[in-house]
């Protein structure tokens, strides 16, 4: 059974998976920048995020957490472009999709549904791929992959972490784009959270790869530029949100976006 208003689910959060739209894809873009958006090789800056004292729930020093901002990653063509691929297929995610173990698949509500629009875009990116005709969107993915890992291979608290983590070199990104949205006159929002592991379909058809760094990209200026808030905020593992009395807001760390950053 498919509902536009669904989602797979497995070891990731239910709300941040979605589905196959089938739609047709209106760029709406000048084809001749293209080109502009697979061809930047540009070694991006890369600097740390300084994180409240208490924010992992692993108890980790701040220092020892990776996290980081890399300038640029996306030009505005290719944030336009992820912007017009989106743009018709977002919703609010309400039901969860489920699988028994014989196969037969039944839906349920979502208990505490997230209060943003998601759209799903769905590529075939995979860093291994010898394919050279690919579609627009998986294009962005592998470029985006590139200058990830370009801007932080070298970077000593990326070092540190894969030597903590032992999860050896990076292999891709998620094929599947998350593009949320945030309406002020719909008190759309984010909950404080922590994200949850995703496994997808490795190279090997017999192997999963498993996420351990979230990869979140900015398609607009905030900072009372396009619009006010929509700030990533950073808190302590305990608290629930960012008026939490226990939780003194100068001991937040905020990231305004902008965008391709």
């Amino acid at each position: 059974m498919d509902d536009d208003s669904s989602v797979d689910t497995d070891d990731a959060l239910m709300e941040m998976l979605g589905l196959n739209f089938g739609q047709e894809i209106n760029l709406n873009v000048q084809q001749e920048e293209e080109d502009e958006t697979t061809d930047q090789k540009t070694v991006l800056s890369c600097s740390l995020i300084r994180l409240p004292s208490k924010c992992s729930k692993h108890h980790l020093d701040p220092t020892h957490c990776f996290a980081v901002v890399i300038d640029d990653m996306c030009t505005e063509y290719e944030c336009q472009t992820i912007i017009n691929m989106a743009t018709n297929r977002f919703q609010y995610i309400t039901e969860a999709s489920h699988v028994t173990p014989d196969g037969e698949k039944y839906m349920v509500q979502i208990q505490n549904p997230n209060p943003h629009k998601l759209s799903v875009i769905d590529t075939t990116h995979d860093p291994h791929s010898l394919i050279a005709n690919k579609d627009p969107q998986t294009k962005i993915l592998d470029g985006l992959f590139d200058k990830i890992q370009m801007a932080i291979q070298s970077h000593p608290s990326y070092q540190s972490f894969v030597k903590r983590t032992q999860c050896g070199p990076m292999r891709g990104l998620n094929p599947r784009m998350r593009v949320l949205k945030y309406d002020a006159c719909d008190n759309d929002r984010f909950e404080p959270h922590f994200d949850a592991t995703t496994y997808v379909p490795g190279h090997d058809s017999r192997k999963r790869r498993q996420s351990l760094i979230t990869v979140l990209v900015y398609l607009n200026n905030g900072d009372c530029d396009e619009f006010q808030g929509g700030e990533t905020i950073y808190l302590d593992h305990c608290v629930s949100g960012v008026n939490n009395k226990h939780q003194p807001m100068d001991n937040v760390t905020m990231v305004v976006p902008k965008i391709g950053e």
